[in-house]
């Protein structure tokens, strides 16, 4: 995969330019993060906490990815992406003063915003990663998006995980802020490439609505696959902070001479392992994965089952390494799902299925987080991981029935 990726941004130096303006932004938004959890870890937030901080984290996009579809049909992908990166940086003013008031109102509602302007991009990023690359390039396109995770978890979450106890918190919004005008900087000296001359029906067919009960089998598995995995998912991830306050202790924690939290080590060794899973499989076996329902559900199924033990296990090292291998093959699944949209939908319908995609996805990140953390404080985490297993058996049968019927 490596290789293959180095490759992609040999043969495209405008991807290139664009994928460091997003690496280095993702350092910042790891820091805006650790921010926002280190603060709730010390105010020892309940699960409906933590649930409300991450669903609304992500609901904002459910308008705005329909705002970035317009800005694909009016604009270019490059003005389209500076306007968003420009109110990003601002809108950091608003956790910026929740911190120093002490008002968790500010404190969301920067949280609200900087998820308002990560929605309107998947609809400009989408179609331009469709417009750029040939089909055998597509499963590269979908590794390379995990190496933003190296920025995240590296020098996001990483270096910001380590100084967090020796650094106010206002200064990692500070930092943040400084990411978003490099990416303003390299963003702007893009060269925009020539716009590709569409026929007369393809500009039709980006005016009208979208035809789904015209997609085939395949279609609606590439389309259907990123939200059931969120469904799945979820409310496990919602709940990792509660794992770590409930077998460890939420107090800072001592390991050698740094001062760590428990609930931000788990965030980081989560985000480690999204990060190394698409990067372990050769492109070519992505669409022999998407292919396969009993592949992909024994990928969720090793992801179900570490996270059963994250919350059996009083042993901190040994939890560690469970999240890594969960989101490892979780991860692998996701990029699966990138990979079989950009491959199975035309480039002028590309847009409208990714802000209809994001926005169900949303959907259910909003809905199952808060199911999850309900569930788990009334039954506990078992019961959790039941309603995952069933959704599980749902999609195996499903996707089953419908890679049969295409064959």
């Amino acid at each position: 995969m490596l290789r293959s990726i180095l490759n992609l941004f040999k043969k495209h130096p405008a991807y290139l330019q664009l994928f460091i303006a997003h690496f280095v932004s993702s350092i910042g938004i790891g820091l805006t993060e650790v921010a926002l959890f280190g603060h709730l870890a010390k105010q020892n937030a309940s699960a409906e906490t933590f649930a409300l901080a991450f669903s609304l984290s992500v609901i904002p996009g459910l308008i705005s990815s329909y705002f970035g579809q317009l800005l694909t049909e009016k604009f270019s992908w490059k003005h389209g992406l500076l306007c968003i990166e420009i109110i990003g940086a601002i809108s950091l003013i608003l956790p910026y003063m929740g911190i120093l008031t002490n008002s968790s109102v500010l404190l969301f509602a920067g949280m609200f915003m900087a998820t308002f302007m990560t929605g309107m991009a998947i609809p400009i990023i989408t179609k331009f990663e469709k417009e750029t690359f040939i089909e055998d390039e597509y499963a590269s396109v979908a590794g390379a998006q995990n190496f933003i995770f190296f920025g995240n978890v590296m020098l996001g979450f990483g270096i910001g995980t380590l100084l967090f106890p020796y650094l106010a918190t206002e200064i990692y919004f500070l930092l943040d802020f400084a990411t978003y005008l490099f990416a303003i900087l390299v963003i702007y000296n893009i060269p925009t490439s020539k716009t590709k001359n569409h026929s007369k029906e393809e500009k039709k067919a980006v005016s009208e609505k979208l035809s789904i009960n015209k997609w085939t089998k395949t279609q609606w598995s590439s389309f259907l696959l990123l939200p059931l995995m969120t469904i799945i998912c979820v409310p496990c991830v919602t709940l990792l902070p509660v794992a770590a306050i409930k077998n460890f202790s939420s107090e800072t924690m001592m390991f050698g001479s740094l001062k760590i939290s428990p609930v931000l080590t788990f965030l980081l060794t989560k985000t480690i392992g999204q990060a190394i899973g698409p990067l372990i499989i050769d492109p070519k076996h992505f669409k022999t994965i998407f292919k396969s329902p009993l592949i992909c559900s024994s990928l969720v199924l090793v992801f179900l089952c570490c996270y059963y033990l994250i919350f059996s296990t009083n042993y901190l090292i040994l939890a560690w390494f469970l999240t890594i291998g969960a989101h490892i093959t979780s991860n692998i699944v996701y990029a699966v799902a990138h990979y079989a949209t950009i491959q199975n939908f035309e480039v002028t319908t590309i847009s409208k299925v990714s802000t209809l995609q994001y926005q169900i996805q949303i959907l259910c990140i909003f809905s199952f987080s808060i199911i999850g953390a309900f569930i788990y404080e009334k039954f506990g985490f078992n019961f959790v991981l039941t309603m995952s297993l069933i959704v599980l058996t749902l999609i195996y049968l499903l996707s089953s029935k419908a890679h049969h019927h295409e064959h």
